[in-house]
């Protein structure tokens, strides 16, 4: 059993992208493992793994999506990035979401 202080050095140490994007050189979507349980609700699956889009200096909590699994994390970040570039005009790349971890690709998903 770890302590709070060890769990959050170490937290702090490890690596919780799981989709980075750069759309634009203004434009980013980040996907990541939250660590906590966001779900503030008495019901429901944990929350943890979140997507954002950053613009410029700020973020567009418009866009700030939050998931149970890793699976739901995969497909909303990659959902998102095809959003933003229908939006934008960007065409899609033959090899797209960045760091998305492959994880899944073991399972089929």
């Amino acid at each position: 059993m770890y302590s709070t202080t060890e769990w959050g050095d170490s937290f702090e140490k490890c690596d919780r992208v799981i989709g980075l994007d750069h759309l634009t050189p203004d434009v980013d979507v980040s996907t990541v493992f939250l660590g906590l349980d966001h779900n503030y609700g008495d019901s429901g699956p944990p929350i943890l793994f979140e997507t954002m889009v950053f613009s410029g200096d700020s973020w567009d909590d418009e866009r700030c999506v939050r998931y149970a699994t890793m699976a739901e994390a995969i497909e909303g970040h990659k959902r998102i990035c095809e959003e933003i570039r229908a939006e934008l005009g960007i065409p899609t790349p033959l090899r797209s979401h960045g760091l998305l971890r492959m994880w899944l690709a073991n399972e089929g998903q």
